[in-house]
């Protein structure tokens, strides 16, 4: 049980030494040089840490704006596609100026202008006299 005890302590040691290791060359990747070197993890990590908090709001913020901008361009691109929609809809369906379709909303518009100037009479024009038929 004693030995068992030393190899634990004996790996707990390496695994110490590794990680101080790895921590002196995270400082020097950073290029971080503490104020005081028996406080130099605490004073790392207090910087770190409110870096990442600094960071994680940005990052929020800019995914925001982000998401704010697509949505922006995605409206618009619908937009566009609905206002070619609607163009290509009316080349394919031009009245021309003697067809059908022109003299029909020619009509209607005069039946329209005849029934505001008039009171709220019933229009007559369209009723078929018994026995014309």
């Amino acid at each position: 049980s004693l030995s068992t005890a030393r190899k634990q302590l004996d790996g707990t040691r390496k695994l110490l030494e590794d990680n101080d290791a790895r921590f002196q060359k995270t400082i020097k990747f950073f290029s971080y040089s503490p104020k005081k070197p028996d406080k130099a993890i605490f004073d790392f990590f207090s910087t770190w840490s409110s870096f990442c908090l600094d960071f994680k709001d940005v990052w929020k913020k800019e995914q925001v704006r982000l998401q704010k901008l697509n949505l922006q361009l995605a409206q618009k691109a619908a937009q566009d596609i609905a206002l070619k929609q609607k163009k290509s809809l009316e080349d394919t369906c031009k009245k021309e100026k003697g067809g059908l379709k022109s003299r029909l909303l020619n009509f209607e518009k005069k039946r329209s202008i005849g029934r505001s100037s008039r009171s709220q009479t019933p229009d007559t024009s369209l009723v078929v006299p018994p026995g014309s038929q």
